[in-house]
């Protein structure tokens, strides 16, 4: 399955092939694999903002100021979880940005891009 990257520019999508295709599919086939393609994208960059812009910094908050409540150790599960819910979600975004390179052969269309993802994915 060959991924097309979202773009404004209309002529740069892939159209497929006339001879599997007939007329009056043509206009709607690559509409189809661009809209599948859009939400494999939404949900690399969901997964990937709610891990590290979200749940992953909350986790390490919730012990900083939770400790200072001196209200017991209820906040070290509390941390866990979040910590574990965060780093399921990054490790997610980065098998569905290795899905898409993967699927159709080629890499990430910035090429640096792949290696700070998956840079960010080992920090974390």
């Amino acid at each position: 399955m060959s991924y097309n990257y979202p773009s404004s520019d209309s002529s740069s999508s892939q159209s497929l092939s006339a001879s599997s295709t007939s007329p009056a599919t043509a206009d709607v086939a690559p509409l189809a694999v661009s809209l599948s393609v859009s939400r494999i994208l939404v949900a690399h960059a969901v997964c990937g903002a709610l891990a590290t812009l979200l749940l992953l910094p909350l986790g390490v908050l919730i012990p900083r100021y939770a400790r200072a409540l001196g209200t017991g150790r209820w906040w070290f599960p509390v941390h866990m979880g979040v910590q574990l819910i965060g780093s399921a979600l990054a490790i997610a975004a980065l098998a569905i940005g290795y899905h898409m390179g993967a699927a159709d052969g080629t890499a990430h269309p910035v090429r640096s891009r792949r290696y700070i993802g998956v840079l960010d994915t080992d920090l974390t």
